[in-house]
């Protein structure tokens, strides 16, 4: 159980450091600024990689959870492996809101996620 737990932590943190990079390759690749805003096609190609990032992030979360509680024999693993899953989420929501933040570009709201 503690292995799927980190290997979720893992793939969450691998997902939202290739946002992350994406953001950081597109502004060394030479993206225009203007009055310290990107231009909108590289806003755009950036929010997709954001939006990429955070899909992945949640459904590693999702394939983590269906394995966790598979391999669970108990309730309090069940209960660990749904608490792991809200914490996924919850971090995966978090950086897309910053990442969206630090674009200046709004942030909406985030469908809220069934365990199942």
């Amino acid at each position: 159980m503690k292995r799927l737990i980190t290997r979720s932590t893992l793939v969450v943190a691998l997902s939202l450091g290739l946002a992350s990079a994406g953001l950081t390759a597109a502004d060394a690749a030479g993206t225009h600024h203007h009055n310290g805003t990107g231009t909108h096609a590289t806003k755009s190609s950036q929010k997709h990689a954001i939006e990429a990032a955070y899909r992945a992030a949640v459904l590693a979360a999702k394939t983590t959870l269906h394995q966790s509680l598979a391999a669970a024999t108990t309730a309090l693993e069940r209960q660990q492996a749904h608490a792991t899953y809200q914490l996924a989420v919850a971090t995966a929501a978090t950086v897309r809101a910053n990442a969206l933040t630090d674009l200046g570009l709004p942030v909406t709201p985030v469908k809220h996620h069934k365990n199942k």
